[in-house]
């Protein structure tokens, strides 16, 4: 049985639902309404430029046939200034730089976040849920500190945070890292122990970097496509596979591109000072104040190596395109400082 009645009723509600919305939507501010998605979003503002010169993004191929020229960065697309995300590189000092940091938020109540397991994030879900669950109050300081490597929010609907990250001389960063993993308490010492014993164990333990080398043994000499997620071409390129594969030269770009597009500052451990100088500077908003305080010496590998001048060859010539990078970072942001 036809019911015109409901017609009647039905017909003027909807139509006065739609002019409802229409006009709320038409009230928003306009920074506020998405062109993408049309979904409302809180204002932001522009992460400060580090320098007077404002250069265009270029491509990955224009970056290293340009070679190391300095560089102004300013980004094309709005950052959350209340959001921080520190992606700390391993054996580059960066504990200390995560300790300045968190003494500088305790006093303005910058909430410190941070966790172990995103070290290992390898699918696409794991980073959507980085992005969405740790970073879904805008209007909130808060400071991501841990081993993460570069995300693009962008990817994911949300809007990129301050990137900070450290970089390290890569021989100095190589023989850090191969006295480190050795120390007893440390799972790679762990499981030996478990597996062959405290002979075995030992021997590795103290087996020297210039042993290792001339063996050409797999934890001193990374051959081309071999993983090796420790380096900082990892860190600043991302999740991609290929990020993670020694020798990548599309990796290095990638990362590359990534310095220059989203981070704030990438601290030079060599120069510690002037670094903290420069973060200053570039996020005021949170970092204010962090050159003037005392530089402690955090989780410093207690047992110094010296190599032989062979070892040192064979080892910078492995680490080569990681010496790539770390010139670039240095003439990016300290080239005009």
């Amino acid at each position: 049985m036809r019911r015109p009645w409901l017609r009647l009723v039905f017909v003027p509600i909807s139509g006065f639902l739609i002019f409802l919305f229409a006009w709320n939507y038409t009230k928003l501010p306009e920074h506020q309404i998405s062109r993408d998605h049309g979904i409302v979003m809180d204002p932001y503002i522009n992460v400060p430029d580090i320098g007077s010169i404002s250069l265009p993004l270029r491509t990955m191929r224009e970056l290293d046939r340009k070679g190391l020229e300095a560089r102004s960065i300013q980004s094309e697309f709005k950052r959350n200034p209340n959001h921080l995300v520190f992606a700390r590189v391993p054996k580059t000092g960066s504990s200390t730089i995560a300790f300045l940091m968190e003494e500088i938020f305790r006093r303005t109540n910058v909430n410190i976040m941070s966790n172990p397991r995103f070290r290992w994030i390898s699918t696409q879900k794991d980073q959507e849920f980085f992005v969405k669950g740790y970073f879904s109050r805008p209007n909130e300081k808060e400071a991501f500190l841990a081993h993460i490597r570069f995300i693009d929010f962008r990817a994911f609907n949300g809007t990129p945070p301050i990137w900070i990250s450290q970089v390290r001389d890569p021989l100095e960063r190589f023989i850090s890292r191969y006295n480190y993993v050795r120390r007893r308490e440390r799972p790679d010492y762990q499981t030996l122990l478990k597996k062959r014993g405290v002979l075995e164990a030992e021997k590795w333990r103290n087996m020297s970097l210039d042993y290792c080398v001339s063996q050409g043994l797999p934890e001193c000499y990374l051959k081309p496509g071999q993983e090796y997620e420790p380096s900082p071409i990892t860190y600043l390129c991302g999740y991609d596979p290929e990020c993670s594969r020694h020798g990548s030269r599309w990796a290095l770009e990638k990362a590359k591109a990534n310095v220059l597009e989203h981070f704030s500052m990438v601290c030079v451990l060599e120069d510690i000072q002037q670094s903290l100088k420069i973060m200053e500077r570039n996020v005021p908003q949170l970092l204010r104040d962090i050159s003037k305080q005392t530089v402690p010496q955090k989780n410093k590998t207690p047992r110094p190596t010296q190599i032989n001048e062979t070892t040192t060859e064979i080892l910078k010539s492995n680490l080569a395109l990681e010496y790539d990078l770390y010139e670039f970072v240095k003439a990016t942001f300290f080239s005009r400082n």
